[in-house]
């Protein structure tokens, strides 16, 4: 059970950082199904094609009792799973991201911005540790309440004033923690840091910081993230936005839950919200283009 402080504190600071979530235990055996199931080595960054419920073992980070008490405790009852969440893999020499929301309005001040308490959320935990070296997380702290509209004080406060007054942070993980944030909060899944130090180094800094100094992630770097929701308008827009982008109308198309899986969501109070379904059916129809969709992300409109 999540108590109020820490509800109050997520409800302000648009993320929570969770330790000891899960045991080590738990986390190494998730990596070495994922290692011995899906890398064969021949490549350099590896994604699933579908979602984590439709990969029998895998399904047990969505059904976790935890994680759904969690939801429910930072979303009310009612919460929703419609079928985003993966796992990646990643080889070679870390390359950060750049800082971004998840939310459909990510470059503009559309109707995202206009509720107290955004009602989508996402989870992400690590396969290996990040508080030695880099690799980890990047978090703008409050950043899911102000949208700078200026591109140029909005690119400004993430890569220099927001780290410097400690508002934008690299986050320390360790094996068994669980992050979660709200999707208008500005964060990097996977971010850098300074060798002997905490500071985070973003995809534009890292061009002008020397790599001796740049603390990288040494090993194959996995990440497992998704999301819950609560019924709403934005869940809806949400859907649609992501109905635009290639990954994610791909995993839809290669769902595969059965009744089981489907009826253990339910016994959980969690609703199933069967967009892999409408997504199948508009791909036979012709009514979905992939030559139509975004690899990357556009303002949806």
């Amino acid at each position: 059970m999540l108590s109020n402080k820490y509800i109050k504190k997520f409800n302000e600071d648009g993320f929570l950082h969770l330790k000891n979530f899960f045991s080590e235990k738990f986390i190494l055996e998730i990596r070495k199904y994922i290692l011995d199931k899906y890398i064969d080595g021949t490549k350099e960054y590896y994604v699933s094609n579908s979602d984590l419920l439709s990969d029998q073992y895998l399904k047990k980070i969505i059904l976790n009792d935890n994680l759904i008490e969690l939801f429910k405790n930072i979303l009310g009852e009612n919460i929703v799973y419609f079928g985003e969440s993966c796992w990646t893999c990643s080889h070679g020499k870390t390359n950060p991201m750049a800082y971004h929301t998840d939310n459909s309005d990510r470059d503009n001040f559309g109707k995202d911005w206009e509720v107290e308490n955004y009602p989508i959320v996402r989870f992400a935990f690590y396969l290996q540790d990040h508080s030695r070296q880099g690799g980890g997380p990047l978090i703008g702290l409050k950043s899911h309440k102000n949208y700078i509209k200026n591109l140029y004080l909005r690119v400004l406060f993430r890569e220099t004033l927001g780290p410097i007054m400690g508002r934008y942070k690299y986050i320390p993980y360790k094996i068994g923690d669980l992050l979660i944030w709200n999707l208008r909060t500005t964060h990097a899944g996977d971010g850098l840091k300074f060798k002997f130090s905490n500071f985070p180094i973003s995809k534009r800094l890292n061009k002008y910081i020397p790599d001796f100094l740049i603390s990288r992630c040494k090993e194959e770097r996995f990440l497992i993230n998704g999301n819950f929701a609560s019924e709403s308008f934005y869940l809806d827009k949400y859907i649609n936005y992501l109905k635009t982008r290639t990954y994610q109308v791909s995993r839809w198309n290669n769902m595969t839950l059965d009744e089981d899986t489907i009826n253990e969501l339910a016994k959980k109070n969690v609703k199933y919200k069967d967009v892999s379904k409408n997504i199948k059916q508009d791909i036979i129809e012709k009514k979905i283009d992939f030559n139509d969709l975004h690899l990357n992300h556009k303002d949806y409109k």
